[in-house]
C-alpha cells in the first residue's frame, strides 16, 4: 500500500509540476490566472510527493484500530502546521509564503507520521499478538 501510494503521489505531483498551465487551463482561460498558477502550483504541490507515505501510515493505523493516532496525524498536517505556517510565512516571504506553507506542512507531517509509524507499529503488533493475534482488537 505504501509503495502504490508513494508512486501515485510522485507521478501525480510530477505531472502537476511539469504542466501547471495545462491544469490551470482546465478551469480557466484567463491568461493572467494561468500565469499565476504556473508560477505557484509547482511550489504548492511540492510536498505532496511524499504524501502517499502519510496516507498509507494513517490508513494502517485506522485498520489496526488506532484511529486516534490517525486523526492526530491529520490534525498535525492541516491544523497544527498548515494554519500557523499560512499566517506566519507571508510576513517573511510575502504572498509566496502562503504557497510555501503547504509543502512545508506536508513534508513535516509526513516525516512525523513515518517516525510515529516506525515507533508505534511494532508495539501495536506485539499488543495484538499478546491478545491472540487479532488486528484491530483493543
Amino acid at each position: 500500500m505504501a509503495s502504490v501510494n508513494l508512486i501515485y503521489s510522485v507521478l501525480l505531483v510530477a505531472l502537476m509540476m511539469a504542466f501547471p498551465e495545462f491544469w490551470a487551463g482546465i478551469f480557466s482561460k484567463d491568461p493572467q490566472l494561468i500565469d499565476a498558477v504556473s508560477r505557484t502550483l509547482p511550489t504548492f504541490v511540492a510536498g505532496m510527493s511524499i504524501f502517499g507515505l502519510q496516507r498509507a501510515c494513517q490508513q494502517t493505523f485506522v485498520a489496526l484500530n488506532e484511529a486516534r493516532i490517525s486523526v492526530f496525524i491529520a490534525f498535525l498536517r492541516k491544523i497544527f502546521l498548515l494554519v500557523p505556517l499560512s499566517l506566519i510565512l507571508p510576513r517573511f516571504m510575502g504572498l509566496m509564503g502562503v504557497f510555501r506553507a503547504e509543502p512545508i506542512a506536508d513534508i513535516s507531517a509526513a516525516v512525523c507520521c513515518c517516525i510515529i509509524f516506525a515507533v508505534r507499529f511494532p508495539a501495536i503488533l506485539r499488543k495484538n499478538e499478546a491478545e491472540g493475534g487479532r488486528p484491530g482488537k483493543s
